[in-house]
């Protein structure tokens, strides 16, 4: 998981006032039903910010796997390609683009590394400690070279979790290859008789009872004994939720042992590290023979990488600049585990470390640029006389700015390459550039080609791969409405229609097609066909946009108890996205009930906009300086100056607005 998307239980851990942390409990300023609704308050009010609801109606998960054993809880979800498996109630792997990138390239890149020519009398086994989603196994069974994959997993219910998977895996677990053990690394290490070309280490979080066990010296030793001359460990971490202290203890403990190790940044704050007793030998003309293979472009184009170049982008830190990282200081071994204890520490702090991000990473060429693989390979192309083309270079830094984010080292190196790069010619072959046809494309590369031409050259030129990627996966609601959301803004609103309607007689249980159909509705001013189908969307999910549209419209109609109670299910569901949007809504109508009682009630008109308030001052607390909270806010204290028979503030906006009609648009 990266450090910009932070699953829910890091959410429950650091958001949880006066709870779990102890961070910090309701403001002293608060009023009382503020006071009885923050979630330091009671259990009840903690659960309903901070807790997922695990119904199907919530969150609109297909299918539910939940099993336990003697070492794991493990619930699995999916719903069409999106699944996840969450161990001990936390996220421990998903098929969500930002996993997908690290996972895929912790397979492809060390088999990009592996050196020499394979025969068929000695071809490669690998050893993968921990399956997963089983991702990055299905990655490296793809490859010809590899005659034997050892998963060494130590919990049965995870394994029998790979069902929700197999769409993701290359269905790995039923590949002959693939040899499944279910017992502890360490103890397989020490009895295994084979020796491994490489050996892929994806454990858990290091804060997580027993995990630090994978990063001790003598962990690292075991392996390094297990591997051939010329082996490879590939080595998992990250740096989100931890401290430069403890990145220090991890790259040093691995330096130990391994005296080279290259380093691949991805989603951030990733890092897959190649480690190494030789160094990484590098054959970009072997490298450009794989990436060539039909099922390998394939797999790659799955998360955006549509050429070697870009898949050398991702290098990070080179072996110098490693060495030089792991400064001076203890290691973790197996009777001083330090790194459990730093790890779970830094976790609750918050921090992240930046030691390999921070760092240039690289040396400079005596011929100009530096040893970074993307600049070494950008001077072997150029001996090759088919220099980088702007047609490879412009893809791999969308990608790259989209996984790294545009301020990150890497990306900004890549923006100033690409003003040097040739638009002369045409790229010659898939690993320099040259675009396969589009029947040729799976699923998810035919998508993810059409994100970036519709990014690049607009909707017109993305339908081709849109249409493909329907026609592959007629159920996939996310092309089926990415595909009529392009025909929308393309003016062809039958079209668009249509594309929804066969999604949904396609047998789809996503509820994509009936909120686009509906927002489509209400553009035609179509409010009850509108309504219909947003009600038919929220008795299957509680989805928050569909539930802030349906109160708006009933809230229009005057059916303010009715309106309020889809702005507070839209409140719980989905406090974080959708919570300051709700509760401007939530108030018009408190505000609105408040002016149709009689003037001379004011009792009930005061008890109504002080509730109207709360409502505000809690989406403040949690949206602070929100310019339309505060000038709701001041209304709000206006109004019951008046009532109350002294000054208040001016107002900011008129008094009764509708819902829908704020100052900024909620669930439009």
């Amino acid at each position: 998981t990266s450090g910009r998307t932070q699953p829910i239980w890091a959410r429950t851990l650091r958001q949880s006032e006066g709870h779990l942390r102890l961070r910090k409990g309701p403001p002293a300023e608060a009023d009382e039903l503020m006071l009885a609704r923050h979630p330091a308050s009671s259990f009840d009010w903690w659960k309903k910010k901070h807790l997922q609801d695990p119904s199907p109606k919530a969150a609109g998960w297909d299918e539910f796997y939940l099993d336990e054993d003697a070492d794991a809880s493990v619930m699995g979800v999916r719903r069409e390609r999106l699944a996840a498996i969450y161990i001990n109630s936390k996220g421990d792997a998903s098929t969500g683009p930002l996993d997908m990138i690290t996972f895929l390239l912790s397979g492809h890149i060390p088999m990009f590394f592996l050196p020499g020519q394979v025969t068929e009398a000695a071809k490669r086994n690998v050893m993968v400690i921990g399956h997963g989603s089983g991702v990055t196994t299905g990655a490296i069974s793809i490859y010809d070279e590899v005659e034997r994959i050892d998963v060494v997993e130590i919990s049965k219910a995870v394994l029998d979790a790979d069902k929700l998977f197999t769409h993701a895996n290359h269905q790995v677990l039923s590949n002959p290859k693939t040899h499944i053990y279910l017992d502890d690394a360490r103890t397989f290490l020490r009895t295994v008789p084979r020796k491994y070309d490489l050996i892929v280490s994806q454990p858990s979080n290091p804060w997580i009872a027993g995990i630090g066990s994978l990063f001790t010296i003598d962990f690292f030793e075991d392996c390094r004994d297990r591997l051939t001359d010329d082996g490879i460990m590939m080595v998992w971490f990250h740096h989100y939720e931890q401290s430069n202290e403890t990145i220090q203890l991890i790259t040093r403990t691995i330096h130990q042992v391994f005296p080279h190790v290259e380093c691949f940044l991805t989603v951030e704050s990733d890092t897959i590290g190649l480690a190494s007793m030789k160094p990484l030998p590098v054959d970009f003309q072997r490298m450009e023979a794989l990436f060539d293979r039909p099922e390998i472009r394939g797999d790659l184009a799955r998360v955006g990488v549509y050429n070697l170049a870009g898949l050398l982008a991702y290098h990070g830190v080179n072996a110098r600049h490693f060495a030089a990282a792991v400064g001076e200081g203890p290691i973790n071994t197996d009777d001083h585990q330090r790194l459990e204890y730093l790890g779970a520490r830094n976790m609750f702090l918050g921090r992240n470390a930046d030691l390999l991000e921070k760092d240039a990473g690289f040396d400079p060429l005596p011929e100009g640029g530096t040893d970074w693989l993307f600049d070494r390979y950008t001077h072997w192309r150029n001996e090759q006389k088919e220099p980088l083309h702007v047609d490879e270079m412009r893809p791999t830094l969308a990608s790259v700015e989209n996984i790294l984010t545009r301020e990150h080292r890497l990306a900004i190196e890549l923006r100033q390459r690409v003003q040097s790069v040739t638009d002369q010619g045409t790229p010659s072959k898939p690993s320099r550039g040259l675009r396969v046809p589009i029947e040729q494309m799976g699923f998810s590369e035919s998508f993810n080609w059409s994100q970036f031409v519709k990014a690049a050259e607009g909707p017109e030129a993305a339908l081709p791969f849109l249409q493909h990627a329907v026609a592959l996966e007629p159920k996939n609601s996310g092309a089926s409405v990415t595909l009529a959301q392009a025909y929308d803004q393309l003016g062809r609103g039958e079209e668009c229609v249509n594309t929804l309607l066969k999604l949904m007689e396609a047998g789809t249980t996503r509820t994509d097609a009936k909120l686009v159909l509906a927002r489509l509705a209400i553009k035609a001013q179509q409010i009850d066909q509108a309504r219909q189908l947003l009600e038919q969307l929220v008795e299957y999910e509680d989805n928050g946009d569909a539930l802030m549209l349906l109160g708006e419209i009933v809230g229009q109609k005057g059916n303010y108890a009715q309106a309020k109670e889809y702005f507070r299910r839209t409140i719980l569901r989905d406090w974080k996205l959708r919570q300051w949007q709700a509760s401007m809504n939530y108030t018009q109508i408190l505000r609105m009930e408040a002016e149709g009682l009689p003037l001379g009630d004011t009792a009930g008109r005061t008890k109504l906009l002080k509730e109207a308030l709360s409502e505000i001052r809690y989406a403040l607390y949690h949206n602070p300086g929100q310019n339309d909270l505060l000038q709701q806010e001041a209304n709000l204290q206006m109004q019951l100056a008046v009532l109350a028979g002294t000054p208040g503030p001016q107002p900011q906006a008129p008094a009764g607005t509708p819902p829908g009609q704020t100052p900024v648009p909620a669930g439009k």
